[in-house]
């Protein structure tokens, strides 16, 4: 067995827009509330929606808060969950999360889906935090 079961009450939040990512959900039961003060995202997801995969590919920060509406159960996995497993490739999951994450640039907005997707296959991701000061 990989992931690991979550139980999170009603109300909790599971993750925080802004937070260093290490975890891609499912859930299993109850519904959850995604929203982001940054991109004006507001969404009641249920049973069998999935989020978080761009931690799978590279430790980044969340791009949503994520909050438990009831009482849910979730499937959890880290990077090292997969690690190993016969026949799962990550490939085209990094290819989809870098592809999501060039339609946030505007340089790269006007680009084709198809073009996207090869731009995703090519680039090696740098992640770099800000450091306050």
């Amino acid at each position: 067995w990989r992931g690991r079961h979550r139980f999170s009450p009603r109300y909790t939040t599971i993750i925080r827009e802004g937070s260093l990512g290490d975890s891609f959900y499912i859930l299993l039961q109850g519904e959850i509330r995604c929203t982001s003060a940054s991109s004006g995202v507001n969404v009641v997801l249920g049973v069998g929606a999935s989020f978080g995969e761009g931690a799978l590919i590279m430790r980044m920060r969340r791009e949503a808060t994520v909050v438990a509406l009831e009482h849910c159960y979730l499937l959890q996995f880290e990077p090292s969950h997969l690690e190993g497993l016969w026949g799962v490739a990550l490939g085209p999951l990094r290819v989809r999360v870098i592809s999501q994450m060039l339609d946030k640039v505007n340089f790269f907005k006007s680009l084709m889906r198809r073009a996207k997707d090869a731009l995703a296959k090519i680039l090696r991701l740098v992640y770099f935090q800000v450091k306050a000061t």
